[in-house]
C-alpha cells in the first residue's frame, strides 16, 4: 500500500516567482482547510516543468512513517524536474525570544508550557528558501478565529533545515534519470491524475 497520494494538474506556471505563488497557494489552502475541517494536512506543493502537483502522505504517525513520506517527496520532485516546492503543517512551536536562542531539547515543543499553535508554510528553489509561521488564534472555545502575524525574530531566521527540507534535487536531472523516477513512482502508486486544482482548495488524499 503506498503512503502517499499526489495529484497532477494540467496547467504549467512559468512565472519566475513560482515558489511565492506556491506559498500563497498553501496559505490559502491552510485557511479553507483549517475553517472546513478544522485542521490542515500536512502538504508539499512542487512546481516544476511538468506541471503542478500535490503531495500529501497517508500517515505520519511515526517517524518511518515521516522518514517514508520525505523520501516519497524527493523522488516526485526528481521526477517532476521540480523548481520550486512549498511544504506546509500545523506544528507546535516554541518562540525564541532573541535570535539563536536553544531550548531544552528534552521537552517537545507540544508539551512546553509555552507552546504555541502554528502552521508551517516553508518554500525552496534550488537557490534560495523562504519560510512563513503562522499562529493560530483560537476562541476561549478552542474556535478557529484566523491566523496571526509570523513574529519578526523568526523572519530573520537564514535557513530552512529539518526533516520536510531540501525536497528539490540540487542538480537538475536529466531526462533519463526523470524518466527512472517516474517509473518508480508509477509501481508504487503514487499517481492520482485530476484535470484541475482549484487554487486555495485543499484535498484529503
Amino acid at each position: 500500500m503506498s503512503e502517499a497520494r499526489f495529484v497532477m494538474t494540467t496547467t504549467n506556471d512559468e512565472s519566475q516567482n513560482a515558489v511565492q505563488k506556491l506559498m500563497e497557494d498553501a496559505e490559502m489552502m491552510a485557511h479553507y482547510s483549517i475553517r472546513q475541517r478544522g485542521s490542515v494536512s500536512p502538504t508539499l506543493l512542487i512546481h516544476g516543468v511538468d506541471g503542478n502537483v500535490s503531495l500529501s502522505p497517508t500517515s505520519m504517525a511515526d517517524e518511518r512513517a515521516k522518514d517514508r513520506f520525505v523520501q516519497q517527496a524527493r523522488l516526485v520532485c526528481l521526477a517532476q524536474g521540480a523548481e520550486a516546492a512549498v511544504f506546509m503543517s500545523e506544528a507546535w512551536m516554541r518562540m525564541p525570544k532573541k535570535l539563536g536562542e536553544a531550548f531544552d531539547v528534552n521537552i517537545p515543543p507540544s508539551q512546553a508550557a509555552d507552546r504555541v499553535e502554528t502552521v508551517i508554510i516553508m518554500g525552496e528553489t534550488r537557490n534560495s528558501h523562504s519560510q512563513k509561521i503562522l499562529p493560530i488564534l483560537r476562541t476561549e472555545q478552542g474556535k478557529f478565529m484566523g491566523f496571526g502575524e509570523m513574529p519578526e525574530i523568526l523572519k530573520a531566521a537564514d535557513s530552512v533545515k529539518g526533516r520536510f527540507a531540501q525536497f528539490i534535487p540540487p542538480k537538475v536531472p536529466d531526462e533519463e534519470t526523470r524518466k527512472l523516477a517516474k517509473q518508480a513512482i508509477e509501481i508504487m502508486g503514487l499517481v492520482e491524475k485530476e484535470d484541475k486544482l482549484e487554487r486555495g482548495q485543499g484535498r484529503s488524499m
